[in-house]
Protein backbone atom coordinates (compact mmCIF):
# COMPACT_ATOMS: atom_id res chain seq x y z
CA UNK A 1 0.00 0.00 0.00
CA UNK A 2 1.19 3.71 -0.61
CA UNK A 3 0.10 6.59 1.00
CA UNK A 4 -1.82 9.25 -0.70
CA UNK A 5 -0.02 12.06 -0.86
CA UNK A 6 -3.18 14.64 -0.78
CA UNK A 7 -5.47 13.49 2.11
CA UNK A 8 -3.74 10.79 4.19
CA UNK A 9 -5.36 7.57 3.22
CA UNK A 10 -4.02 4.81 1.94
CA UNK A 11 -4.17 3.91 -1.76
CA UNK A 12 -4.78 0.28 -2.75
CA UNK A 13 -3.28 -1.44 -5.58
CA UNK A 14 -6.07 -3.21 -7.62
CA UNK A 15 -3.05 -6.05 -9.06
CA UNK A 16 -4.50 -9.15 -6.92
CA UNK A 17 -5.85 -12.14 -8.24
CA UNK A 18 -8.78 -11.39 -5.67
CA UNK A 19 -9.55 -8.46 -7.65
CA UNK A 20 -9.46 -10.10 -11.17
CA UNK A 21 -11.83 -13.20 -10.09
CA UNK A 22 -14.33 -10.76 -8.99
CA UNK A 23 -13.95 -8.87 -12.71
CA UNK A 24 -14.22 -11.79 -14.58
CA UNK A 25 -17.27 -13.57 -12.36
CA UNK A 26 -19.19 -9.77 -13.06
CA UNK A 27 -18.88 -10.11 -16.89
CA UNK A 28 -19.60 -13.93 -16.91
CA UNK A 29 -22.87 -13.26 -15.15
CA UNK A 30 -23.39 -9.61 -17.02
CA UNK A 31 -22.89 -11.95 -20.50
CA UNK A 32 -25.16 -14.37 -19.85
CA UNK A 33 -27.92 -11.93 -18.43
CA UNK A 34 -27.79 -9.61 -21.55
CA UNK A 35 -28.04 -13.17 -23.54
CA UNK A 36 -31.02 -14.19 -22.36
CA UNK A 37 -33.86 -12.96 -23.71
CA UNK A 38 -37.61 -14.07 -24.17
CA UNK A 39 -39.43 -14.06 -27.52
CA UNK A 40 -41.27 -11.99 -28.57
CA UNK A 41 -44.75 -12.43 -29.48
CA UNK A 42 -44.25 -12.44 -33.20
CA UNK A 43 -42.07 -15.59 -32.80
CA UNK A 44 -44.34 -17.16 -30.47
CA UNK A 45 -46.69 -17.21 -33.56
CA UNK A 46 -44.78 -18.19 -36.39
CA UNK A 47 -44.09 -20.94 -34.04
CA UNK A 48 -47.59 -21.59 -33.60
CA UNK A 49 -48.14 -21.78 -37.08
CA UNK A 50 -45.55 -23.65 -37.57
CA UNK A 51 -47.04 -26.81 -35.51
CA UNK A 52 -50.20 -26.20 -36.96
CA UNK A 53 -49.08 -26.50 -40.30
CA UNK A 54 -47.12 -30.11 -39.28
CA UNK A 55 -50.35 -31.48 -37.59
CA UNK A 56 -52.35 -30.41 -40.59
CA UNK A 57 -49.65 -32.76 -42.91
CA UNK A 58 -50.29 -35.29 -40.61
CA UNK A 59 -53.45 -35.11 -40.75
CA UNK A 60 -54.05 -35.00 -36.54
CA UNK A 61 -56.83 -33.73 -35.87
CA UNK A 62 -56.72 -34.08 -32.38
CA UNK A 63 -53.20 -32.91 -32.04
CA UNK A 64 -55.11 -29.26 -34.22
CA UNK A 65 -58.17 -29.34 -31.63
CA UNK A 66 -55.27 -29.34 -28.98
CA UNK A 67 -54.16 -26.44 -30.42
CA UNK A 68 -57.46 -24.40 -29.89
CA UNK A 69 -58.35 -22.57 -26.74
CA UNK A 70 -61.95 -23.32 -25.96
CA UNK A 71 -63.54 -20.30 -26.36
CA UNK A 72 -67.00 -22.20 -27.44
CA UNK A 73 -67.91 -25.85 -28.43
CA UNK A 74 -67.89 -25.20 -31.91
CA UNK A 75 -64.71 -24.13 -32.01
CA UNK A 76 -63.39 -28.14 -30.71
CA UNK A 77 -66.10 -29.37 -32.39
CA UNK A 78 -64.08 -32.87 -33.42
CA UNK A 79 -66.02 -33.70 -36.37
CA UNK A 80 -66.34 -29.91 -37.99
CA UNK A 81 -62.46 -30.08 -37.25
CA UNK A 82 -61.65 -33.21 -39.49
CA UNK A 83 -63.89 -31.98 -42.33
CA UNK A 84 -62.09 -29.04 -42.21
CA UNK A 85 -58.68 -30.50 -41.90
CA UNK A 86 -59.74 -32.83 -45.02
CA UNK A 87 -60.55 -30.08 -47.47
CA UNK A 88 -57.16 -28.19 -45.98
CA UNK A 89 -55.34 -31.30 -47.00
CA UNK A 90 -57.17 -32.13 -50.45
CA UNK A 91 -55.77 -28.53 -51.72
CA UNK A 92 -52.23 -29.00 -50.14
CA UNK A 93 -51.59 -32.05 -51.41
CA UNK A 94 -52.79 -31.08 -54.96
CA UNK A 95 -51.60 -27.85 -55.44
CA UNK A 96 -48.21 -27.75 -52.72
CA UNK A 97 -46.83 -30.76 -52.66
CA UNK A 98 -48.74 -31.90 -49.16
CA UNK A 99 -46.99 -29.01 -46.96
CA UNK A 100 -48.01 -25.66 -46.07
CA UNK A 101 -44.35 -24.63 -45.73
CA UNK A 102 -43.97 -22.99 -49.77
CA UNK A 103 -47.28 -20.98 -48.32
CA UNK A 104 -46.58 -17.67 -47.25
CA UNK A 105 -48.88 -16.71 -44.78
CA UNK A 106 -50.73 -12.95 -44.88
CA UNK A 107 -51.07 -11.57 -41.52
CA UNK A 108 -53.79 -9.13 -41.08
CA UNK A 109 -52.81 -5.79 -39.17
CA UNK A 110 -56.28 -5.22 -37.87
CA UNK A 111 -57.98 -7.14 -35.32
CA UNK A 112 -61.51 -8.81 -35.56
CA UNK A 113 -64.48 -7.81 -32.46
CA UNK A 114 -63.24 -10.00 -29.97
CA UNK A 115 -59.46 -8.67 -30.33
CA UNK A 116 -57.95 -11.72 -32.71
CA UNK A 117 -55.36 -11.40 -35.42
CA UNK A 118 -55.89 -13.61 -38.23
CA UNK A 119 -53.45 -15.20 -40.39
CA UNK A 120 -54.69 -16.62 -43.47
CA UNK A 121 -52.93 -19.10 -46.31
CA UNK A 122 -54.05 -18.76 -49.47
CA UNK A 123 -54.36 -22.47 -50.72
CA UNK A 124 -56.16 -22.36 -53.76
CA UNK A 125 -57.33 -19.56 -56.56
CA UNK A 126 -58.36 -20.56 -60.26
CA UNK A 127 -60.75 -23.59 -60.75
CA UNK A 128 -60.67 -26.83 -59.18
CA UNK A 129 -61.63 -28.98 -62.11
CA UNK A 130 -62.61 -32.35 -59.83
CA UNK A 131 -64.26 -30.20 -57.40
CA UNK A 132 -65.49 -26.60 -58.76
CA UNK A 133 -63.79 -24.68 -56.07
CA UNK A 134 -62.65 -20.97 -57.35
CA UNK A 135 -60.83 -19.83 -53.55
CA UNK A 136 -59.97 -21.98 -50.95
CA UNK A 137 -58.34 -20.45 -47.80
CA UNK A 138 -57.12 -21.35 -44.41
CA UNK A 139 -58.14 -18.86 -41.64
CA UNK A 140 -55.79 -19.04 -38.34
CA UNK A 141 -56.65 -17.03 -35.57
CA UNK A 142 -54.53 -15.93 -32.11
CA UNK A 143 -54.69 -13.79 -29.26
CA UNK A 144 -55.63 -11.71 -28.37
CA UNK A 145 -52.60 -12.00 -25.40
CA UNK A 146 -54.28 -11.00 -22.45
CA UNK A 147 -56.84 -14.04 -22.63
CA UNK A 148 -55.40 -16.80 -24.63
CA UNK A 149 -51.99 -17.65 -24.67
CA UNK A 150 -50.11 -17.04 -27.95
CA UNK A 151 -48.66 -20.90 -28.20
CA UNK A 152 -52.60 -22.25 -28.87
CA UNK A 153 -54.93 -20.90 -31.47
CA UNK A 154 -58.16 -19.05 -30.44
CA UNK A 155 -59.63 -20.17 -34.02
CA UNK A 156 -59.24 -22.21 -36.85
CA UNK A 157 -61.37 -21.85 -40.17
CA UNK A 158 -61.45 -23.07 -43.92
CA UNK A 159 -63.58 -20.83 -46.31
CA UNK A 160 -63.83 -21.40 -49.90
CA UNK A 161 -65.88 -19.91 -52.69
CA UNK A 162 -67.24 -22.69 -55.41
CA UNK A 163 -68.33 -22.13 -59.07
CA UNK A 164 -71.78 -23.30 -58.73
CA UNK A 165 -72.88 -23.84 -62.35
CA UNK A 166 -69.73 -26.28 -62.91
CA UNK A 167 -70.77 -27.80 -59.49
CA UNK A 168 -73.75 -28.92 -61.04
CA UNK A 169 -72.62 -30.33 -64.01
CA UNK A 170 -69.52 -32.03 -62.50
CA UNK A 171 -72.86 -33.66 -60.15
CA UNK A 172 -74.92 -34.13 -63.49
CA UNK A 173 -72.08 -35.89 -65.03
CA UNK A 174 -71.74 -37.83 -62.14
CA UNK A 175 -67.62 -36.62 -61.60
CA UNK A 176 -68.09 -34.39 -58.58
CA UNK A 177 -65.03 -35.24 -56.10
CA UNK A 178 -66.00 -36.64 -52.87
CA UNK A 179 -63.16 -35.10 -50.56
CA UNK A 180 -63.94 -37.34 -47.57
CA UNK A 181 -63.23 -40.49 -49.53
CA UNK A 182 -60.19 -38.76 -50.42
CA UNK A 183 -58.65 -38.34 -47.00
CA UNK A 184 -59.16 -41.50 -44.88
Amino acid sequence: MKQCKCIGRMELKYKTPFFYSKIVLFLLFYGIATSCRTETNTEKVNKTINTVAELIANKDYVGIKDMIYPISESDTDLGMLTYQVKNISYFINKYHNGSLKGITPKYYKSLDRSGRRAIFFELFKGLDSATGTKEAYLYLYVGPPEYVPLTRLSGFEFQSELDLEWRTKLMNENRLINIDSLNK
